[in-house]
């Protein structure tokens, strides 16, 4: 064993443990069976999954569709129901609804039923109300700007801009 390691015992003990573990890997891996050696070694391969199955479902599938299984000729031909003669129908009354003091037919009127429709407001004038929506935007701006021009704090091109929107504020109408 000296001349596996000429360093000394601790090197000896290293070297053998190293050897036996050699060894132990080469015997086992020989009596491995052939389902846990790799063919591809350095590729990672992935077990098929198991248990996941796919169907198609054909909605109304018939015989003469191709790709369709077809049934196999049934003895009794199906049965069918006579129908029982006309009568008129008579309407059931609608169900009552739980919580409501107010019947059902009477939060809903049908219409030409007597009962006042709700006639919709007329929309506002549409250049009116954008109008008033720009003023209501330019307001804030027209009010800082005036504050500041009478504390003095404004330069002549901030003094013309003021006039500007004062004069746009009255052109959409105080």
């Amino acid at each position: 064993m000296r001349a596996l390691a000429p360093c000394g015992r601790g090197a000896d003990i290293v070297a053998m443990r190293t050897i036996i573990t050699a060894a132990l890997a080469l015997g086992l891996a020989a009596c491995a069976g052939p389902d846990l050696r790799d063919e591809t070694p350095g590729t990672a391969a992935a077990p098929l999954p198991t248990g996941i199955r796919t169907q198609t479902y054909i909605p109304a599938a018939t015989a003469d569709s191709p790709g369709t299984a077809t049934q196999p000729p049934t003895a009794q031909p199906p049965v069918t129901r006579p129908m029982p003669p006309a009568q008129p129908q008579q309407p059931t009354p609608p169900a009552r609804r739980r919580g409501s003091s107010t019947p059902p037919d009477q939060l809903f009127p049908p219409p030409g039923s007597g009962m006042p429709q709700a006639v919709p407001a007329p929309m506002p004038n549409t250049d009116a109300t954008i109008n008033q929506f720009k003023r209501n935007q330019m307001q804030t701006d027209v009010d800082r700007l005036r504050n500041q021009d009478a504390l003095g704090r404004l330069d002549p091109l901030q003094q013309r801009d003021l006039m500007n929107r004062q004069h746009e504020m009255d052109r959409l109408g105080r």
